[in-house]
This record gives C-alpha cells, structure tokens and sequence, in this order.
C-alpha cells in the first residue's frame, strides 16, 4: 500500500471523527424514531489491482449487528500492464503488449455488519466494520490483437488475431481487437473471498444511505491465472480498496 493511501486514509478518519464530535457535543439529542430493519446498497470500488462495483443487501440480528449479503464485480489489472499505442498512427487503439487474457472476478458472500460508534444524529458519522466471505468466479478471455499482415515489404491488410507470443510482436501489432471478440472462449475459474473493511456512513437524509468503506479483499484460485507471458501470474489476489456507497434504508 502506497503512501497515498494512508494519506487519504488519514484524511478521512480526521474528517469524519471531527464531524461526530463536533456533534456529540450538542446537548440536545433528535428524536428517537423505529429503527430501519433492511438496507439496500451499492458502489464503485477503486482499488489497487483496478475498479470495480458492488451491491449489498443488509439485514438486522440485533441493535447492532447486521447480516450482510453481497454481490461484487471487479476487473483486475495486472502489477505488469501497461499501455502502448502504435507510434505509426495515432487513430490505432492502445494495447498491452505481453497480455495473454483479460481477468474480471464475480463475487457472491455473506457477512456481518458491526455498528461501533452510532450515528445520534442525522448530520453525524456512523462506524462500522464488516466482513464477507464467500465464493468467486473468475472469469479469463483470451485478448485478441489487429495485426498487421504483410505481403513482402508491402502492408497487404489488418487481420484479427488472438494474442500469440510466438508470432506477434511490436512490428506487427497494430492495435486492440474489440473486446468482445474472444468472449466465446470465456473460462470460468471457482474460488473463493474475503473482504474486510470499515464503513462510514454520513447520510443526512433519515431513509437514505451514503457512506465510504475503505478495506481489503483477497481472492483465491485453484492455480496461477495467466493474464501476462514472460512473468510471474498471480492465483492469490490481494487489494486495498475505497468505495462510496449510496442505498436506501427500509423499516
């Protein structure tokens, strides 16, 4: 984890205890009104292998322990990639060069929710920490290229190829195919998850929900998912990620 990360980190938790105390200090306490049962939520997760989304479904067991559900979809960069664009055109679209396929992970869990500190007020701060676990599909399509084909020292066209580190190389690579070419070769690996983190919800709206969770997730897979050539493919991935959330509260 870099160093913007425990910056911003740190930037947060001063934000937002400073806003709960501030309002802890009032004297009066609002209303108490009938608590909120469900909850219905989702997200655009940023993280350190690349982006993502989630929705989670929230039940009570207690005051102040929720049962979690969740669904997550992520799409996973390698540590190697990196973008190159043919220098010979400038319309040409950026690829890869190394990457074998494309990998997007399809999570499924349960969990729980922990209230640590509660919100007394609508303009306050609640915090919470919650984990899930459960299982993962991860999903592997073959990345195909525009290659450029030669007749003699004479450019004769542009084929559609998937990636091979044997024959395809920077001489000839014109650029990224559609990515919908190769979705009929799609592999489907098992495995599973786990996510931790910590929420902070600021809503200000009584029925509403907003809130930012910084954690982490781990994924694990029977073997090495080969997303790059030439070097080390991963089968256990690990993220840190933030994520701001907007949902709904139901009685």
């Amino acid at each position: 984890m870099n160093s913007g990360y425990y910056i911003v980190f740190g930037l947060v938790l001063a934000l937002l205890f400073g806003a709960t105390e501030s309002h802890a200090q009032k004297p009066e306490i609002e209303k108490s009104y009938a608590m909120f049962r469900t909850e219905a939520f989702g997200g655009l997760n940023f993280n350190t292998n690349g982006w993502g989304c989630s929705f989670y479904y929230s039940k009570h067991k207690t005051a102040k322990i929720k049962r979690l559900y969740l669904i997550q979809f992520d799409v996973v960069k390698h540590p190697k990639e990196y973008k190159i664009y043919n220098p010979l055109d400038e319309n040409s679209k950026g690829y890869v060069f190394g990457k074998m396929n494309a990998f997007s992970t399809l999570d499924f869990g349960t969990g729980h929710k922990i209230i640590i500190h509660e919100k007394l007020r609508q303009k306050g701060v609640q915090l919470s920490m919650n984990w899930n676990v459960g299982l993962s599909a991860g999903f592997v399509k073959p990345v195909y290229l525009e290659i450029i084909k030669f007749d003699g020292l004479q450019v004769a066209g542009i084929a559609v190829e998937k990636y091979d580190p044997e024959s395809h190389n920077l001489n000839n690579i014109y650029g990224r195919a559609p990515n919908t070419k190769g979705l009929l070769e799609l592999k489907i690996i098992p495995g599973a998850f786990f996510k931790g983190g910590f929420n902070f919800e600021f809503s200000s709206i009584r029925d509403g929900l907003k809130a930012l969770e910084i954690g982490t997730k781990v994924n694990i897979y029977p073997r090495r998912i080969p997303i790059m050539t030439n070097v080390d493919n991963k089968f256990i991935f690990t993220e840190f990620y933030l994520c701001l959330q907007f949902g709904k509260k139901y009685i």
